[in-house]
Protein backbone atom coordinates (compact mmCIF):
# COMPACT_ATOMS: atom_id res chain seq x y z
CA UNK A 1 0.00 0.00 0.00
CA UNK A 2 1.09 3.53 -0.74
CA UNK A 3 1.25 5.98 1.66
CA UNK A 4 -0.97 8.07 -0.31
CA UNK A 5 -3.30 5.33 -0.48
CA UNK A 6 -2.92 4.22 3.66
CA UNK A 7 -5.57 6.34 6.28
CA UNK A 8 -4.73 6.10 9.89
CA UNK A 9 -6.41 6.26 12.71
CA UNK A 10 -5.17 6.59 16.10
CA UNK A 11 -6.61 5.83 19.63
CA UNK A 12 -5.29 8.24 21.86
CA UNK A 13 -4.41 11.50 22.10
CA UNK A 14 -1.09 11.60 24.98
CA UNK A 15 2.67 11.98 23.88
CA UNK A 16 3.08 8.98 21.78
CA UNK A 17 0.17 9.55 19.33
CA UNK A 18 1.27 12.94 19.24
CA UNK A 19 4.54 12.41 17.97
CA UNK A 20 3.71 9.46 15.84
CA UNK A 21 0.65 11.10 13.92
CA UNK A 22 2.49 14.28 13.49
CA UNK A 23 5.49 12.33 12.23
CA UNK A 24 3.48 10.48 9.77
CA UNK A 25 1.43 13.29 8.62
CA UNK A 26 4.74 15.08 7.82
CA UNK A 27 5.83 11.88 6.31
CA UNK A 28 2.66 12.42 3.79
CA UNK A 29 0.29 9.70 5.33
CA UNK A 30 -3.55 10.66 5.78
CA UNK A 31 -4.38 10.77 9.14
CA UNK A 32 -8.38 9.97 9.44
CA UNK A 33 -9.55 10.50 13.00
CA UNK A 34 -7.69 10.76 16.46
CA UNK A 35 -10.30 8.67 18.96
CA UNK A 36 -10.30 9.62 22.56
CA UNK A 37 -11.93 9.20 25.64
CA UNK A 38 -11.95 12.80 26.02
CA UNK A 39 -12.91 14.75 23.06
CA UNK A 40 -11.24 18.28 23.33
CA UNK A 41 -7.99 16.35 23.76
CA UNK A 42 -8.86 14.33 20.52
CA UNK A 43 -10.06 17.79 18.61
CA UNK A 44 -6.52 19.85 19.70
CA UNK A 45 -4.32 16.76 18.25
CA UNK A 46 -6.72 16.50 14.89
CA UNK A 47 -7.37 19.82 14.14
CA UNK A 48 -3.25 20.06 13.46
CA UNK A 49 -3.29 17.07 10.98
CA UNK A 50 -6.72 18.04 9.63
CA UNK A 51 -8.10 15.30 10.99
CA UNK A 52 -11.31 14.06 12.70
CA UNK A 53 -11.72 13.99 16.27
CA UNK A 54 -14.19 11.57 17.74
CA UNK A 55 -14.47 9.28 21.04
CA UNK A 56 -13.90 5.88 21.67
CA UNK A 57 -17.64 5.44 21.25
CA UNK A 58 -17.06 5.81 17.72
CA UNK A 59 -14.24 3.69 16.90
CA UNK A 60 -16.31 0.30 15.71
CA UNK A 61 -17.45 2.89 12.66
CA UNK A 62 -13.49 3.26 12.07
CA UNK A 63 -12.89 3.89 8.40
CA UNK A 64 -8.73 3.35 8.64
CA UNK A 65 -6.75 0.85 7.18
CA UNK A 66 -4.35 0.99 9.92
CA UNK A 67 -5.61 1.43 13.78
CA UNK A 68 -2.50 3.01 15.72
CA UNK A 69 -3.55 2.04 19.68
CA UNK A 70 -1.42 4.33 21.63
CA UNK A 71 -2.85 4.39 24.93
CA UNK A 72 -1.52 3.00 28.58
CA UNK A 73 -0.52 -0.18 28.37
CA UNK A 74 -3.72 -1.69 30.57
CA UNK A 75 -6.59 0.14 28.43
CA UNK A 76 -5.15 -2.00 25.20
CA UNK A 77 -7.11 -4.98 25.44
CA UNK A 78 -10.50 -2.46 26.31
CA UNK A 79 -9.90 -0.37 23.07
CA UNK A 80 -9.59 -3.52 21.06
CA UNK A 81 -13.09 -5.40 22.19
CA UNK A 82 -14.56 -2.55 21.10
CA UNK A 83 -13.56 -3.39 17.42
CA UNK A 84 -15.53 -5.62 15.59
CA UNK A 85 -12.83 -8.00 13.74
CA UNK A 86 -12.39 -6.36 10.10
CA UNK A 87 -9.68 -5.76 7.87
CA UNK A 88 -7.87 -3.35 10.06
CA UNK A 89 -4.59 -3.63 10.87
CA UNK A 90 -4.11 -2.84 14.80
CA UNK A 91 -1.25 -1.79 15.91
CA UNK A 92 0.06 -0.89 19.64
CA UNK A 93 2.95 0.97 20.70
CA UNK A 94 3.93 -0.69 23.96
CA UNK A 95 7.34 -2.08 24.81
CA UNK A 96 5.81 -4.14 27.37
CA UNK A 97 2.35 -5.49 25.72
CA UNK A 98 3.00 -8.90 23.58
CA UNK A 99 1.29 -8.64 20.24
CA UNK A 100 -1.49 -11.21 21.24
CA UNK A 101 -3.64 -8.66 23.14
CA UNK A 102 -4.61 -7.22 19.96
CA UNK A 103 -6.34 -10.46 19.31
CA UNK A 104 -8.49 -10.23 22.29
CA UNK A 105 -11.58 -10.01 19.53
CA UNK A 106 -10.17 -12.48 17.28
CA UNK A 107 -8.20 -9.82 15.18
CA UNK A 108 -5.62 -11.25 13.22
CA UNK A 109 -4.24 -8.41 11.23
CA UNK A 110 -2.11 -7.26 14.07
CA UNK A 111 1.19 -5.98 14.93
CA UNK A 112 3.65 -3.55 16.81
CA UNK A 113 5.23 -0.16 16.53
CA UNK A 114 7.56 0.55 18.86
CA UNK A 115 9.25 3.30 19.27
CA UNK A 116 12.14 3.12 22.21
CA UNK A 117 11.86 6.73 23.42
CA UNK A 118 10.17 8.91 26.02
CA UNK A 119 8.16 11.68 24.71
CA UNK A 120 6.56 14.37 25.74
CA UNK A 121 4.23 16.94 23.80
CA UNK A 122 6.04 20.06 24.94
CA UNK A 123 9.80 18.27 23.39
CA UNK A 124 10.50 17.97 20.15
CA UNK A 125 12.18 14.68 18.80
CA UNK A 126 14.39 13.74 15.92
CA UNK A 127 12.17 10.81 14.88
CA UNK A 128 15.10 9.81 12.59
CA UNK A 129 17.45 8.92 15.60
CA UNK A 130 14.39 7.06 17.54
CA UNK A 131 14.54 3.12 17.17
CA UNK A 132 11.26 1.48 16.22
CA UNK A 133 11.12 -2.16 16.87
CA UNK A 134 8.05 -3.77 15.02
CA UNK A 135 6.40 -6.91 14.72
CA UNK A 136 3.55 -8.58 12.97
CA UNK A 137 1.47 -11.47 12.95
CA UNK A 138 1.33 -12.07 8.77
CA UNK A 139 3.89 -11.28 6.62
CA UNK A 140 2.50 -9.13 4.70
CA UNK A 141 1.26 -6.81 7.35
CA UNK A 142 4.88 -7.07 8.87
CA UNK A 143 6.28 -5.38 5.31
CA UNK A 144 3.59 -2.39 5.65
CA UNK A 145 4.68 -1.84 8.77
CA UNK A 146 8.12 -1.59 8.14
CA UNK A 147 7.37 0.64 5.86
CA UNK A 148 5.54 2.92 7.43
CA UNK A 149 8.53 2.65 10.40
CA UNK A 150 11.36 3.43 7.85
CA UNK A 151 9.76 6.40 6.57
CA UNK A 152 10.36 7.59 10.64
CA UNK A 153 13.22 6.32 11.35
CA UNK A 154 17.09 5.26 10.07
CA UNK A 155 16.89 2.77 13.20
CA UNK A 156 14.02 0.21 12.39
CA UNK A 157 14.60 -3.57 13.72
CA UNK A 158 12.11 -6.52 14.23
CA UNK A 159 11.55 -7.84 17.66
CA UNK A 160 9.13 -10.59 19.05
CA UNK A 161 6.78 -9.68 22.16
CA UNK A 162 9.50 -10.93 24.31
CA UNK A 163 12.18 -9.42 23.38
CA UNK A 164 10.45 -5.71 23.17
CA UNK A 165 9.60 -6.45 26.66
CA UNK A 166 13.26 -6.89 27.66
CA UNK A 167 13.97 -3.75 25.87
CA UNK A 168 11.49 -1.99 27.72
CA UNK A 169 12.87 -2.90 30.83
CA UNK A 170 16.14 -2.25 29.97
CA UNK A 171 15.45 1.28 29.28
CA UNK A 172 12.93 2.25 31.79
CA UNK A 173 16.07 0.41 34.10
CA UNK A 174 18.67 2.88 32.28
CA UNK A 175 16.33 6.25 32.36
CA UNK A 176 14.48 6.14 35.66
CA UNK A 177 17.41 5.06 37.65
CA UNK A 178 20.08 6.81 36.27
CA UNK A 179 17.72 10.35 37.10
CA UNK A 180 17.35 8.53 41.03
CA UNK A 181 21.17 8.00 41.05
CA UNK A 182 21.77 12.03 40.07
CA UNK A 183 19.61 12.66 42.57
CA UNK A 184 21.00 10.63 45.00
CA UNK A 185 24.51 12.01 44.09
CA UNK A 186 23.58 15.81 44.33
CA UNK A 187 21.45 14.87 47.76
CA UNK A 188 25.21 12.93 49.49
CA UNK A 189 27.57 16.40 47.79
CA UNK A 190 25.26 18.41 49.83
CA UNK A 191 25.64 16.42 53.18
Amino acid sequence: MLKDKVNIGFVGAGNIAWHLATALHKQGYTIEAIYNRNYDNAAALATTLGAKAATLEDLPHTSAHILIIAVADQGIEAVVKRLPPANVLLLHTAGSVPMQALSVAGHTRIGVLYPLQSFSKTKDVDMRQVPFFIEAAQNEDFTLIENIAQSLSNKVMAANSAKRQQLHIAAVFACNFTNAMYGIAAQLMED
